[in-house]
């Protein structure tokens, strides 16, 4: 799958290439009527930073965690209940006076942040992840819960090698943690 993928990118650069007729590619230059084309034209640009450009991995979509939490970003601000979210998003984004911001800029917009998380916690890309512990721990717990021979506890210990699973979408959505509205995008 990574070489038909990689192909494809490559296909594509050279379609670049011959349509560019030995002209450089820059950032103004770049059109195309699909994402693919628009992405490798953009890396080719020579008005491009190297630190701006995306490898070909990235290209392909290698981190689809990413593309898939941007993409339900923009969907869940393209409903009609978000449009204020939307509205002041776009306003605070507007704020900004250069075309390409520096992370610390980005970093800077409470607000951006601020719907970058909730969309994380909302909708989880990633539902659960396991671990194993490396060694031997008691981890305390806020509510005291009973074990299997009724004991109440109010820690629980993990064994070196122990897996541990960890319900991200389940705790994202507890509204012992987030209250009422932990089904909400807020």
């Amino acid at each position: 799958m990574d070489r038909i993928g990689m192909r494809i990118v490559q296909d594509k650069r050279d379609a670049v290439v011959a349509a560019s007729d030995g002209q450089n590619v820059e950032k103004k230059t770049v059109e195309g009527r699909d994402l693919l084309s628009v992405l490798v034209k953009a890396n080719m640009a020579t008005d491009v930073k190297d630190s701006e450009r995306m490898s070909d991995e990235e290209v392909m979509g290698r981190h689809e965690t990413t593309a898939t939490s941007i993409t339900w970003l923009l969907y869940d601000l393209s409903l009609p209940q978000y449009q204020q979210i939307q509205a002041k998003l776009r306003e605070e984004l507007l704020t900004l006076t250069i075309e390409r911001p520096t992370m610390d800029e980005l970093n800077n917009l409470p607000y951006l942040d601020a719907v970058v998380r909730e969309n994380l916690r909302y909708r989880s890309v990633v539902d659960s992840t396991a671990r194993c512990a490396s060694k031997d721990d008691i981890v305390p717990v806020s509510t005291p819960y009973k074990d299997r021979k009724g004991i109440q506890r109010m820690e629980f210990r993990i064994a070196a090698g122990d897996k541990i699973l960890i319900p991200i979408g389940s705790l994202n959505r507890d509204k012992g943690i987030w209250g009422e509205d932990a089904d909400e995008f807020k």
